[in-house]
């Protein structure tokens, strides 16, 4: 139930950050910034929620064996497609809205080797990808001059940087092979996400007030000419680039979608936070918050369905910013939701997704 009302939030939250009047920065101080709060950390904590339920679904806290992994495997990577592909269609309704399914689709197939792996092989890989991706991957386009391709939007360029989100995937991984039945581990997780939450969102708050210092003081970078990509030049324009800012950026940025490891480590943290107060108190939040836990039931189609209400509304290429129809939109989930998970139970695209696996699986 915990999981189901967390997936919930994150839909509406997402829902919020599409069609909701923009806020003011998220400031903790200050009340009037706090609807903020759902931009950015509510594709994170969908993500990693992305690990948690690819938990679930292979066996919770029993690693799958090696007879049934390659089942295992054909399953995910069905699912995988599945979700790639309804992502591929939202985007060409052409909204202004960043579709997280086709980087939930591959996370699904980049999950497969770490399916097996215990809990601390995980841990380590989600943590090393956190603190370094985002730094390597700043150099990596630094000294390739900020190349742009198709491929390399999919999977490193963009809001939605693949190596950056698996950290989250395998965080969520490792949360879902605990005995969550277990107080103690609800408990360790809001412990730990406490503690990045603090770390990330304190590291980013001073890196921002040293960005806050007068323009004269600031150095500022400026960025290599693309145009001029001979050898002769390459060195200029790699010192030209502002590379040490760059780096900074990639390493103490909080900002939302910045990718930046501060943000990683602190939205992160309290994505693991409210994942594990809803562990907490999932049982007694059935009843109260039963319409959240059916849209959590269903997020694939949910979520879907917003961005379909979003064209509708707007029209291609158009966006909506409305407090009004983020509340009739948000309603409009929420009691559908409940009426289908009522009526049918597992949603139309969850179907789909799980019939597309199992048949990929024999």
């Amino acid at each position: 139930m915990g999981f189901d009302i967390a997936r919930g939030l994150a839909v509406i939250g997402m829902v919020a950050a599409h069609v909701a009047e923009p806020a003011l920065d998220f400031d903790w101080g200050d009340a009037a910034t706090w609807p903020d709060i759902v931009n950015g950390r509510s594709a994170i904590l969908f993500a990693l929620l992305a690990g948690v339920s690819i938990a679930l679904m292979t066996g919770r806290t029993q690693r799958p064996t090696e007879e049934q992994m390659p089942a295992v495997r054909l399953r995910l990577l069905g699912r995988g497609i599945t979700i790639f592909i309804i992502g591929l269609l939202l985007e060409q309704l052409g909204t202004s809205v960043l579709i997280i399914l086709t980087l939930y689709g591959i996370l699904y197939v980049v999950a497969l080797p770490f399916v097996r792996a215990r809990r601390r092989t995980l841990v380590f890989w989600s943590v090393g990808l956190a603190l370094l991706g985002p730094t390597l991957l700043a150099l990596v386009q630094v000294l390739t001059l900020e190349p742009y391709a198709s491929g390399l939007a999919l999977v490193l360029q963009g809001s939605y940087s693949l190596p950056v989100w698996v950290s989250l995937m395998l965080a969520g991984l490792a949360i879902g092979r605990s005995d969550l039945k277990r107080s103690i581990t609800a408990a360790t997780v809001l412990g730990v996400g406490l503690v990045l939450a603090a770390v990330g969102y304190g590291a980013g708050a001073a890196y921002d007030a040293r960005e806050a210092t007068p323009p004269w003081e600031q150095s500022t970078p400026q960025y290599p000419d693309l145009t001029d990509n001979t050898w002769e030049h390459y060195t200029e324009a790699i010192v030209a680039s502002g590379v040490q800012e760059r780096v900074l950026d990639a390493l103490l940025s909080s900002n939302p979608h910045s990718g930046g490891t501060a943000e990683l480590v602190g939205s992160g943290g309290f994505a693991m936070v409210l994942v594990a107060l809803l562990l907490l108190t999932g049982r007694w939040l059935r009843w109260p918050l039963l319409p959240v836990t059916a849209v959590g039931a269903m997020p694939l189609t949910a979520y879907s369905a917003q961005i379909v209400a979003i064209f509708v509304l707007g029209g291609p290429g158009g966006y909506v910013e409305d407090n009004a129809v983020f509340w009739w939109l948000t309603g409009a989930l929420l009691a559908s939701c409940t009426l289908w998970i009522a009526c049918f139970g597992r949603g139309p695209l969850e179907r789909l997704a799980k019939w597309v696996g199992d048949r990929m699986a024999g």
